[in-house]
């Protein structure tokens, strides 16, 4: 299944209606973020009734995600390094009004020149695009998305993930994310930042990152 994916050409896998930084933008905000599209049931035929609905609905209709085709937004399909680059890279595009320039190599190679310009990935961070993005990545990407004030506290600015020491690599990016009621974690207290992210919980991100009132004040024991 994967791989029939992958092989889609990509504007339809994560973002047949691309999202561009808006040509009038005056200055660089989170007012930049507009919707573009309405969603109904339609849309997609395999999220209905499921806990991140809101949250697909939100994305697709800001245009930070799409579905594959014939009625399917696939949730449970990973994302790959090369996807996430590609989402922080246009978060960070409109919201500072600046456009992504064409670039020769692969499908993804303007957006890694976006994204390392942006500070959003380091030089020689990833040895493979084409692999499953980590849990961590994606928040450390889409942290550096947004300058750090778009992410104020608004949860418990002592709370402690059972699985990420605080003094780790990047874990800062995710505490700053947890405070801020972007992420949540699990039950459990745990981030699993290691594990690999689905279609589904980057739409929740994608609508949290972008949607100050999508954030969740949370009791960082009990996770979401």
């Amino acid at each position: 299944m994967r791989k029939k994916l992958l092989s889609i050409v990509f504007c339809a896998l994560i973002f047949t209606q691309p999202v561009c930084a808006p040509a009038s933008a005056a200055e660089a905000g989170m007012n930049n973020f507009q919707k573009r599209f309405e969603y109904d049931d339609s849309v997609f035929s395999d999220v209905a009734g499921r806990w991140f609905e809101n949250d697909v609905k939100t994305a697709y209709e800001y245009g930070l995600t799409e579905g594959v085709g014939g009625g399917l937004f696939v949730p449970d399909e990973r994302i790959s390094v090369a996807e996430a680059i590609v989402m922080a890279a246009r978060i960070n595009s409109v919201y500072y009004g600046k456009k992504i320039y064409s670039e020769p190599g692969a499908w993804y190679t303007k957006y890694i020149k976006y994204a390392l310009g942006a500070g959003i990935i380091r030089s020689n961070q990833f040895n493979r695009y084409n692999r499953d993005a980590t849990r961590q990545e994606i928040a450390v990407m889409f942290y550096k998305a947004l300058p750090m004030f778009e992410y104020p506290g608004i949860n418990a600015a002592d709370m402690t993930i059972t699985d990420l020491k605080k003094d780790a690599t990047d874990a800062g990016a995710v505490y700053s994310l947890y405070r801020a009621g972007v992420l949540t974690g699990y039950p459990d207290g745990s981030f699993r930042p290691k594990d690999t992210i689905t279609r589904a919980e980057v739409a929740v991100i994608l609508a949290r990152v972008t949607q100050a009132d999508k954030r969740v004040v949370f009791n960082p024991a009990q996770g979401e």
